[in-house]
Formats: structure tokens, sequence, C-alpha cells
């Protein structure tokens, strides 16, 4: 099918082993396609271009500018600069670090924390074994590989980092709980955008890949998905 040709382009690959490729191969080299090219085939065969409306703006024409300013006088020549002090007096500015210890305990000094680094929703994170996913701000773990692995998420898309000084958010329990936020998930031949309370349909994959999308991201979408309410078609995003 061509429309599976295409995709070779998006997913890098016929087979690439597991979580990788459109294809499988469970022995003897009898390929079959598998989720991701059926995702593929669907968006593709479900989803003809829509040339989305423009309305034509009259921009006026920009003011005249103003006329440029007189030159300015040639500058005065600097004066030597003073040759530096090497005695320290009282307005000497202090350059030392200030640590979090006080003067005269023997711990080592200590730096205090930085602010925790903000990663964008839908980030997955795996610090120490547990895998979280980012919304709002918080990190959302995964009580169990069986619910991350229901929910259609990938290890590929996976990061390990220390999330020590991120807040912790509400988990994931069952598979039957919503995509995070930012997820773009298929159902039914049409791929949308899930909001906080919302999703927005995509109308082809023109304005799909127009968002910095692609095929890598999707993953099918739950009942709790659809039951979200359903918002505006995302239009082409124009630079």
């Amino acid at each position: 099918d061509d429309r599976i040709l295409i995709g070779f382009n998006y997913w890098g690959a016929w087979w690439g082993g597991i979580g990788e490729g459109i294809l499988d191969n469970p022995g003897n080299n009898q390929y079959k396609i598998n989720d991701r090219g059926l995702i593929l085939a669907k968006f593709f065969a479900a989803n003809a271009p829509i040339t989305p409306s423009v309305t034509s703006v009259v921009v006026p024409d920009p003011p005249p500018l103003p006329p440029a300013p007189p030159p300015l006088p040639p500058a005065p020549a600097p004066s030597p600069a003073p040759t530096p002090s090497t005695t320290p007096t009282s307005q000497s500015k202090d350059l030392s670090v200030n640590f979090a210890v006080p003067q005269n305990s023997t711990e080592p000094p200590r730096l205090t924390a930085s602010p925790p680094r903000v990663y964008p929703d839908g980030t997955l994170i795996n610090d120490h074994g547990t895998i979280y996913a980012m919304e709002s701000g918080v990190k959302r773990p995964f009580v169990s590989m069986e619910v991350f692995n229901g929910l259609g998420y990938g290890k590929s898309k996976v990061i390990v980092t220390d999330t020590t000084n991120i807040p912790a958010g509400p988990g994931f329990f069952t598979t039957t709980q919503r995509h995070v936020r930012s997820s773009v998930v298929l159902d039914r031949g049409t791929v949308y955008y899930l909001g906080k309370d919302t999703k927005y349909p995509f109308p082809s994959a023109e304005v799909f890949f127009s968002w910095g999308h692609n095929f890598n991201e999707v993953i099918l979408a739950n009942a709790a998905d659809m039951n979200l309410v359903l918002g505006p078609v995302v239009t082409l995003n124009r630079p």
C-alpha cells in the first residue's frame, strides 16, 4: 500500500526490533504489519487534506521614517585608567561565595539547592527505576510496567534523570485513565491533541506536521480520552 510506503519516512525503518518500525517478524522472516503500521495506514486512509479558509487582511503601508538625527560630536579622549591598589580597603567589594554552612562548623560547605528544572507536559522520565509522566509541573508515577505499556507508551521515549526537586502528582493506576495533556492520540482514523479538558482534532497530515508532531508520538486513544470535550479543528501552523 503506498500509504505504508510513505510511513517508512516517518517511522525510520521497516523493522527495527521491539518498539520501532512498522513491521514485526514473528519468525522465519514472516513479516506482518504491527500496531504502528496500522496507525499509519488508518491515519492516511481516513484523513483527506482539508484546505483551511483564509481571510484576506489588508496591511496598510508603513508610515514614513523620521529624518535622521544630526551626527553626534566626537567623544572626548578617555582618561588614563588608575593603577589598582593591592591594599584592601573598607570599600572593596566582597567577591566571596556564601555557602549554606555556619562559619565555625566543621561540616563541608554546601551550595543551596537550585530550583527544579521544568519539563514539558508528556515528558517520560525514569528516576531510579520509577517511570513518571510530566504534567503541569508535577511528576506522575506509573504504578507498574503493565499500566505503562497498556497506555501505549514506549521505553524509547523515556529519559533518565533525577527528579528529587520535582513535586509528585497523582499516579497512573489503571489503563482506563486518560493520557496526559499534550498527548496526540488516534481514534477511528482521526488524530487528536489532548488539552486539559478538551480534545482538538487534526484535519489533515499537513496540519499535524505543521505543529512539529510526528507519527512516533501517536498512541491509541481510550474511552477517557474520547470523553473529553470536543474542541475546534486545529488550523495550519504557518511560520
